[in-house]
């Protein structure tokens, strides 16, 4: 017996005890510490998660090499198609885990992760598939496969930038990444306008977009390593909307203002058709903002926008029938053939086919976004949004165009909460315009830019933080 009362044994056994004990606290101290590391770096975040977007593989295509078309099972990574080992998964699954780990430290400084309307709005269309599941034919472990894959390519970098923005200031500073970012693909891009596409095929391969809308009036139109010569084209877009949110003013008398112009003629340069349309939607809506009423006149444009797009099956039709009794169809296709819009006339004959088909299953829709192939089709419908309606339904619609178009629609009324500064106006309205101009755009294509969603995410947080 010891003097203090214990036993040698009992000493002993608490010298053994304590080294596993000790290893815990060294373990705990390792992993706040890694989690600390992650926390303060994690704003730059957003630039790894582009980087990789421009710089990875997109997915394995050599399956479709043999194909006549290749292009067309080729959906994009937005969507849970027949090629789930792709950059998309990938980048999701780190900016999830890091965005996760960041929660933890949500509270401080700015107090703790609470939900909001755009989160939920989120979160209705990941489980989309898993609910419409209920009541159309597909399998449920499909219904739960598609649910995870939503859930880490488009909460993935939503929920990054949503917990780990701080202020008006992180926004800017993914903005500025952006325009970075946009200013080194730009001299790659002349590369291939000049000498035609040969980053990817460099780089990676085979691509099934490889030769697709390529030939353009001058010289040839990027690729680099988008996904299809659209995306490329939506990247210009959202580079020149991002020089107006950083540059308010339209002179150019200024360093900055003559960047901001170079940055809005790239779309124009890259001919980009749809791309160039767009930009200049978008500059005008982020233009008017000093006109009287112009909430009225931009809520009307987005009325008429919805109304148009969910009665365009049955204008294909009539369309379609006018043209055939008045003799006009074969002009017009060649009109179509030899404009600049000819690919949007192809589109438009693909969207009549495809509501065709959403109309056998219009509520919970086929519950596959490769409906298409299930039903016999060999073209397939190519919008997003007619993917996602054939998948899913007017659910599935409903869910997607209320994630993107929510945030425009919530600023088409007053809000006195955020009078700020004009620059800072011009970013809270900058963004949500920027996912209403990519959700037009998911109308007639199917590659959705995901880095867009990381933005996203880092606006509603800034719109509802307390610090």
């Amino acid at each position: 017996m010891l003097g203090d009362g214990l036993t040698t044994e009992n000493t002993e056994s608490t010298e053994k005890s304590a080294i596993p004990f000790d290893s815990s606290v060294v373990w705990f101290l390792t992993l706040r510490n890694s989690v600390n590391s992650v926390v303060k770096w994690a704003p730059w975040l957003f630039a790894i998660y582009l980087v990789g977007n421009l710089c990875l593989p997109i997915a394995s295509f050599e399956r479709y090499r043999d194909l006549s078309d290749p292009s067309v099972p080729v959906l994009g990574n937005a969507l849970a198609f027949e090629n789930p080992g792709n950059r998309g998964l990938l980048l999701g699954l780190l900016t999830f885990c890091i965005a996760l780990v960041a929660a933890v430290r949500r509270a401080e400084p700015c107090g703790p992760f609470r939900m909001q309307g755009f989160d939920y709005a989120c979160l209705l269309w990941i489980a989309t598939p898993v609910l419409v599941g209920i009541f159309n034919p597909s399998p449920f472990l499909e219904d739960a496969y598609q649910t995870v894959y939503l859930g880490v390519v488009w909460a993935g970098p939503y929920l990054a930038g949503r917990v780990l923005t701080k202020n008006r200031d992180d926004l800017t500073r993914g903005l500025r990444i952006l325009s970075a970012a946009g200013a080194v693909t730009f001299l790659i891009a002349l590369s291939e306008m000049v000498f035609g596409r040969w980053v990817y095929r460099l780089l990676f391969g085979y691509h099934p977009f490889q030769s697709v809308g390529e030939s353009r009036w001058i010289g040839y139109r990027p690729l680099l390593c988008f996904e299809d010569p659209n995306q490329a084209a939506m990247w210009w877009m959202t580079i020149a909307i991002a020089a107006i949110l950083l540059v308010p003013s339209w002179g150019f008398a200024t360093k900055q203002a003559r960047w901001k112009w170079a940055a809005l003629s790239l779309p124009f340069l890259f001919q980009g058709v749809g791309a160039a349309v767009l930009t200049l939607v978008g500059a005008i809506s982020l233009s008017a903002r000093g006109i009287p009423r112009w909430r009225f006149m931009l809520a009307g444009a987005v009325v008429i926008g919805a109304v148009l797009f969910l009665a365009r099956g049955p204008i294909l039709v009539v369309g379609r029938q006018v043209a055939q009794q008045t003799g006009m169809e074969e002009g017009l296709k060649k009109i179509f053939r030899r404009s600049a819009i000819g690919s949007f006339g192809w589109r438009m004959a693909r969207e009549e086919e495809g509501s065709q088909l959403t109309q056998e299953y219009p509520i919970a829709g086929w519950g596959t976004v490769m409906f298409w192939r299930d039903s016999g089709k060999r073209e397939r419908p190519w919008g997003l949004v007619s993917l996602v309606n054939g998948a899913y339904g007017i659910v599935g619609t409903g869910a997607l165009l209320w994630f993107l178009g929510g945030p425009l629609v919530s600023l088409l009324t007053p809000n006195r909460r955020h009078a700020g500064s004009p620059k800072g106006d011009l970013i809270r309205l900058g963004v949500p315009v920027l996912l209403a101009l990519h959700g037009i755009d998911a109308m007639m294509n199917s590659a959705l830019f995901l880095p867009l969603l990381y933005l996203y995410g880092a606006w509603v947080s800034t719109e509802h933080t307390q610090c």
